[in-house]
């Protein structure tokens, strides 16, 4: 990266929602055009002008902005070749999805398949369980994926309250307040009520936090986190979707390694053959010297 100042190894987006069941491929280009521009301006601007006006004559965005669905996708394949890009990660893409019919889900899954294929680009989707649908789209697309689970926080798991702990002293510890508040002591209160979701505690803590910056709080005391809590119903809602969607990932995608019984190693019983039919076995050859 010290000698090509254009490489760009990693990239992210977050899909749109189409509009209509109808998804806009040209806005997909752009939107990531300009992000791999964002990102090499902003590396750039230590460096010299000369650099910046090499940078000047590649692709742009704004450019393109004009141009026909397929001329952009052509500049957005030579942009990933041009920055060496080695991974797209693509949040909220459960809305690459939202179109009308499963061919057309299939076709979605064979278009990200070929940008990857044709660039190199490793895609990566972000999303939620919604995502699990992808798994039997086509032989194809799914021995060219990986599904990985980014499962809830359990307080029945030793590993993840440890882990969960440590997620709220890094909250605790980048909240601008005058004093740092102790949000590790109310762990299982704030496991409970997040229902396991670091996604879901992170919003809670935020919509705290602007109500303790708007009173000139000096920290965030348990008043403005207990005035931000979810709702019983909307934790009930978020906790069954969440259990309908690890349900559905352990029936469909997680591999099991079944565990055998005392029924499974049984061994199996022997059939009898039909009467007057000799046994298959190997009848004595050579010669007899038992003469006794």
């Amino acid at each position: 990266m010290n000698s090509n100042i254009c490489q760009i190894p990693v990239a992210g987006i977050e899909a749109i929602a189409n509009e209509a069941g109808k998804f806009n491929y040209k806005d997909y280009y752009l939107r990531v055009l300009e992000s791999l521009e964002k990102i090499s301006l902003n590396s750039i601007t230590t460096n010299s002008t000369s650099n910046y006006q090499k940078y000047a004559n590649t692709l742009s965005a704004t450019y393109f902005a004009s141009k026909s669905s397929d001329t952009v996708r052509r500049a957005l394949e030579q942009s990933m070749r041009h920055h060496q890009l080695t991974a797209l990660m693509i949040d909220e893409a459960q809305h690459l999805l939202m179109v009308a019919g499963g061919k057309q889900m299939l076709h979605q899954m064979n278009w990200i398949k070929s940008i990857a294929n044709v660039t190199g680009v490793v895609h990566i989707l972000f999303g939620t369980y919604d995502l699990l649908n992808c798994c039997h789209l086509s032989g194809q697309v799914s021995r060219r994926s990986d599904d990985i689970h980014l499962p809830r926080y359990s307080t029945d798991n030793k590993e993840d309250i440890a882990e969960f702990m440590r997620v709220l002293r890094t909250f605790q510890a980048h909240l601008p307040m005058v004093e740092e508040p102790c949000l590790v002591e109310q762990y299982e209160y704030f496991l409970d009520y997040s229902v396991g979701s670091v996604g879901l505690l992170k919003t809670w803590l935020t919509k705290a936090l602007r109500n303790a910056l708007a009173e000139n709080a000096t920290t965030l005391n348990a008043k403005y986190i207990q005035q931000n809590e979810y709702s019983k119903a909307r934790r009930q809602q978020i906790q069954q979707e969440a259990q309908a969607g690890e349900k559905r990932w352990h029936n469909e995608v997680a591999t099991v390694t079944p565990s055998l019984t005392n029924e499974d190693v049984r061994q199996p019983s022997q059939t009898k053959g039909r009467v007057g039919k000799r046994l298959a076995k190997r009848d004595p050859v050579g010669i007899n010297l038992d003469v006794s």
